[in-house]
């Protein structure tokens, strides 16, 4: 792509498929949602231009995902990226979709969303315009097609358990680039809904709005019932620490929010943790690198502290604290928090005739799992697995407690693996939590206390149930 929750005692996949509010209208945790792309094959790593490959393959030495080459259909891959994002904090995956039938719908349909870890997120769709219509121009015959695949998204995909929806019944889809369209776009909003009102679903539509080189405009923002920004990058390359762009950024983040406030929408502010195309568009395109670092000697995430855990995280919506990360694994723009490898040497030289075309001298670390990580620090508080005699236990009940009122301030489930989080978004920084795990046929167990921290995760902790 160009870059132009109430608890229940119903099963886990229930209560994540429900609103993240309280019944106080509080939140309980932050949505951090990343977009997901379901398109890898074998060939997909492989350079072919405007296209396809990864910068990260091209430097020298290579930094190969930790996972390797690998093929989005993998059944093992699935499983290892729902794992990460389950117990990192990326609780939304925000699935690429082009059209019914192709290869990204069919993995969705057919392994994502039948996977048993499907249940320990919640998924949304990206509605991919600009590679489903040759142009951005809204047109009769574009919005009958798009009619079609709405119609195919609320069959398919808004009925999957976990699905996003906001107060637990409108379905969140993202459209990619709105602020390009031009046309009959109100004619397209109203076909979507109509497409999906067949279906009984009252669609929640986040366009692509947020460009924080351009100020905003209440009227593109007016018509969608929430925001974000895909292209956080918006061609300003450089260290962003030293060269203005972040003070652009943060400004515009908050006149944005500002003015979707004004016309009551919903505003998700967007990231990214850097962007580099040059080593797949070598001749169709000429991008500038958006290094991972704000200066040269910066810390190799200090862009994304600085964006998400400095920026986003205070600009949220307080009903509906959903931020959006491009990307979780679009390799291709180097926009990805997959993990790498690690352990490699950071370089700023690459493969290219000069040595250093594709990176243009901007130093690139083998970042491992710092992002997720960071991602961790910032939006959870405690994270750990429960087991029983038989091992890791899924949907254990775990209360958590103030350890000096005694007071339940929230509850989670364990997932699928036995991992557990709890979050950190109404949890008070410097003080004590006890976690009490409930299981029918076991035994209760209470720890702690533990005491969340400002900065990171406390990381571990093991709860083990036993039988009376």
């Amino acid at each position: 792509m160009t870059p132009s929750i109430i608890r229940t005692a119903l099963p886990v996949l229930l209560l994540l498929s429900s609103t993240p509010l309280m019944a106080d209208g509080e939140a309980t945790e932050h949505l951090v949602a990343a977009q997901y792309y379901p398109w890898f094959t074998g060939r997909r790593w492989d350079y072919r231009e405007c296209a396809t490959g990864a910068v990260r393959l091209d430097l020298a030495p290579a930094q190969a995902p930790l996972l390797g080459r690998y093929d989005s259909s993998s059944e093992a891959v699935v499983d290892q990226h729902l794992r990460w994002c389950a117990e990192y904090g990326i609780n939304v995956l925000v699935l690429e979709f082009i059209r019914a039938g192709t290869l990204e719908d069919r993995i969705c349909r057919q392994v994502i969303f039948p996977h048993p870890r499907s249940r320990d997120v919640r998924f949304s769709v990206l509605y991919d315009w600009a590679i489903r219509f040759p142009s951005f121009e809204v047109t009769p015959e574009r919005i009958a097609s798009a009619r079609e695949d709405f119609d195919h998204l609320a069959r398919e995909y808004f009925t999957h358990p976990t699905y996003l929806k906001v107060h637990g019944k409108k379905p969140l889809v993202m459209i990619y680039v709105t602020r390009a369209l031009k046309g009959d776009v109100d004619g397209l909003i109203a076909g979507i809904r109509e497409a999906c009102a067949a279906h009984g679903f009252e669609p929640f539509l986040v366009g692509d709005e947020f460009f924080f080189v351009q100020a905003p405009e209440t009227r593109r923002i007016a018509r969608w019932d929430g925001i974000f920004g895909y292209d956080v990058f918006a061609s300003r390359g450089g260290y962003w620490g030293t060269n203005g762009n972040l003070d652009l950024f943060r400004e515009r983040t908050a006149s944005y929010r500002k003015m979707a406030a004004t016309n009551k929408v919903k505003f998700f502010p967007s990231v990214a943790p850097g962007f580099n195309d040059r080593a797949i568009r070598r001749r169709c395109e000429d991008h500038p690198v958006l290094p991972r670092r704000l200066e040269k000697d910066g810390d190799p995430a200090s862009l994304f502290r600085a964006t998400f855990v400095d920026t986003a995280l205070r600009e949220l919506d307080p009903e509906l604290p959903l931020t959006v990360i491009t990307s979780f694994n679009e390799w291709h723009e180097d926009t990805q928090l997959e993990p790498t490898r690690g352990g490699g040497p950071t370089t700023g030289a690459d493969t290219s005739q000069s040595g250093a075309a594709y990176t243009q001298g901007f130093e690139h670390d083998d970042y491992g799992m710092l992002f997720l990580e960071v991602i961790r620090d910032a939006t959870l508080a405690i994270t750990g697995k429960v087991s029983g005699p038989e091992g890791p236990l899924a949907g254990v009940v775990i209360d958590v407690v103030d350890a000096q009122s005694e007071k339940v301030i929230l509850s989670r489930r364990s997932f699928s693996t036995g991992a557990f989080t709890v979050p950190r978004l109404r949890l008070e920084s410097g003080r004590a939590y006890r976690l009490r795990a409930s299981h029918t046929g076991l035994k209760e167990s209470t720890t702690g206390p533990h005491r969340v921290l400002p900065d990171r995760a406390v990381t571990g902790i093991e709860i083990t149930l036993s039988r009376p």
